[in-house]
């Protein structure tokens, strides 16, 4: 497999084009085999998507996707992204992995946080030795103490943990984390069934909350029972991991598919991710240098604080092309959002529409972190390629609700297009010869086949259609 050299291939006019065909098609896009636009990354992402995929068996969705988080992570609160005054947003990013079990999604991920998992390391060793100092010196008799500070000896402070991800979930203990970590965080868990899972542990809602106000960058204040409050200005906290789509209803469930907290979460959910055979190719360890260097670079990227010791993050405005292509795609946008009479996908596309701007941010810092571009505007290149990546998530997150749609009338446009071409009693290989026109595989046609709401079965190798 060749690297794309030309990431611009698609022109902006094709992408509208496209797109708005296919929202004339039942408001989904419906391309059906999902494809991750590995071009739209830097040319050193995509070395290391294509070595993986070959070397190491990662599905190409998932370790692109995975690439894109630890980069979001890796960013933190250094910089965000200015659209307009007041309009202004950061690199925050929710992602779930959709898989069965033993689709080699964990491995994906875990090789796209290993910089950040050795940055923490590091810094735990450096945090021992500093407690150490500190405990040392806390133990010392008052009169050695006055006596070493009459010598000009600066008593150590208290270390704190700098880190980069955590994996407790709990509000009370991410604020402390937040409070001590102002460049922001990363929540980095294999299965996310644990995080939603403890969304009303405590008092009803409030996690909840708490999770839909940080995704928004809002200031946060945690009551904690005989500590007092904490106040966290700027919060930056990243959520990725794992999921398997029988646990995708338990996700909804809860009032979450009605109150946006599903609009937030990008879904990586390609179609026939089956478990690969091993194989003998070793991957070139300069490719795991290079991921390791880009994300170091941008760890390494200073975190400027205000005049109250909060976070001032950098501020990266559009050039004017790529402002004009990112509003001309919002129209679009805006249009399939009034035209759709799907509530769900009204709020997919708003909150995709926040994603379009971040991913631009992403993408330009992924690019200076390469060394392939510039951080001191948003250029069109990032516009362009942040829209592939959106409209790649909005057509996973469309197979996302087709599981967890409690409307039994509800079907997506790729199930519809379906429904529309093939006559009202069909055989089997009829069915096949049509679905795969559609571009639909063999296996999910067979899944649809099983779906009593689309197809009842006449008899061996003949069905009918339900509505």
């Amino acid at each position: 497999m060749e690297l794309i050299e030309n990431p611009l291939s698609i022109g902006s006019s094709e992408i509208y084009s496209h797109v708005n065909q296919l929202v004339s098609q039942n408001e989904i896009e419906v391309k059906t085999v999902s494809k991750f636009p590995i071009d739209a990354l830097p040319k050193e992402y995509q070395k290391i998507i294509l070595e993986t995929n070959k070397c190491l068996n990662f599905p190409i969705d998932f370790i692109g996707t995975s690439l894109i988080y630890a980069s979001a992570v890796a960013i933190g609160n250094t910089c965000n992204i200015k659209l307009k005054n007041e309009f202004i947003e950061s690199a925050t990013i929710y992602m779930a992995i959709v898989a069965s079990p033993g689709a080699n999604k964990t491995h994906p991920l875990n090789f796209a946080m290993k910089p950040l998992s050795n940055y923490d390391a590091e810094s735990y060793k450096k945090y021992q030795d500093a407690k150490k100092v500190f405990d040392d010196y806390k133990q010392l008799p008052n009169s050695e103490k006055k006596e070493k500070e009459s010598l000009g000896f600066i008593p150590p402070d208290n270390p704190i943990f700098k880190k980069c991800l955590v994996a407790d979930f709990t509000p009370e203990a991410l604020g402390d984390l937040l409070k001590n970590n102002p460049r922001g965080l990363g929540a980095y868990v294999d299965e996310l069934a644990a995080w939603f899972k403890n969304f009303e542990r405590y008092s009803k809602g409030s996690e909840e909350q708490f999770w839909l106000s940080v995704w928004s960058n809002k200031n946060v204040i945690i009551d904690r029972k005989g500590t007092g409050s904490i106040l966290i200005v700027k919060p930056f906290l990243c959520v990725g991991g794992t999921i398997q789509p029988k646990v995708l209803k338990e996700l909804a469930g809860g009032g979450r598919s009605n109150n946006g907290f599903l609009d937030r979460i990008l879904f990586c959910m390609p179609i026939g991710i089956e478990k690969p055979y091993w194989n003998d190719d070793e991957i070139n360890p300069k490719i795991i240098d290079n991921w390791h260097e880009i994300i170091s670079n941008l760890i390494n990227t200073p975190l400027s604080f205000d005049s109250n010791n909060n976070p001032a993050p950098t501020i990266i405005e559009f050039n004017s092309d790529a402002k004009k292509e990112l509003v001309n795609w919002q129209k679009m946008n805006t249009d399939r959002a009034n035209n759709t009479e799907n509530e769900a996908l009204k709020g997919i596309y708003s909150k995709y529409e926040v994603y379009a701007i971040r991913f631009s941010l992403i993408l330009q810092c992924a690019k200076y972190a390469s060394n392939e571009g510039r951080r001191d505007e948003i250029e069109l290149e990032s516009v362009l390629n942040s829209i592939k990546i959106v409209e790649y998530f909005i057509e996973n997150v469309t197979r996302v609700l087709e599981i967890t749609s409690n409307n039994i009338e509800a079907l997506t446009a790729i199930q519809i297009s379906l429904m529309e071409s093939l006559p009202e009693s069909f055989t089997t290989n009829q069915g096949l010869i049509i679905s795969e026109k559609i571009g639909i595989p063999e296996r999910t046609f067979f899944d649809y086949l099983k779906n009593e709401k689309m197809f009842s079965k006449l008899k061996y190798g003949h069905y009918k259609k339900n509505r």
